[in-house]
């Protein structure tokens, strides 16, 4: 009860939880989410009441958890959306979808914490340093699970495809590596 009162009795507290659980048993890849964060209104009742805490105290946990494990070192959390928000609030209290600039969280197997990487205007509105694309990301993320990002596999029906997609000039974000 203690622990899971630590993370939190919510979904996505029940889920970091189990992911911890399903990583100490050898899983190699888990899911957790946490809806809610389309907040084209009242956005900032929903980030107070629900999305922060629930976040903060899950997440928070599950990181400390796999850290004083051992695990972090071998298990690597990413956390994002599928695009950002806009910088300014509308009309209904809210944030609407913004695909100029967004931001992800990213650490463990051997990501160097504490990081930023990448600059906005003053507003928020375009990026002014270190233009960074999902691609770039994936190489990331590729790279620190040891993954070869420039191999090139084949499909079932003999397609070929690359891990990252080779037009796209994917480079690991290096301040990110250890």
């Amino acid at each position: 009860k203690k622990t899971k009162e630590k993370y939190g009795e919510t979904g996505f507290g029940r889920g970091c939880l189990m992911a911890r659980r399903l990583v100490e048993t050898g899983v190699t890849f888990v899911e957790v989410g946490l809806g809610g964060w389309d907040t084209h209104t009242r956005t900032f009742d929903a980030h107070k009441t629900r999305l922060q805490p629930e976040l903060d105290k899950g997440m928070g946990t599950l990181v400390e958890d796999l850290a004083q494990r051992g695990l972090l070192d071998k298990t690597l959390i990413v956390w994002m959306g599928d695009f950002g928000r806009t910088p300014r609030i509308n009309q209904d209290a809210g944030r609407d979808h913004w695909a100029r600039s967004w931001s992800v969280v990213i650490g463990g197997c051997g990501i160097q914490g504490g990081r930023v990487v990448g600059k906005t205007n003053e507003d928020g509105t375009q990026v002014v340093d270190r233009p960074l694309d999902t691609p770039d990301l994936m190489a990331t993320v590729y790279k620190a699970l040891g993954i070869p990002i420039d191999r090139q596999y084949t499909t079932p029906n003999g397609r070929p495809y690359w891990v990252v997609d080779k037009d796209a000039n994917a480079q690991p974000i290096s301040e990110l590596l250890s």
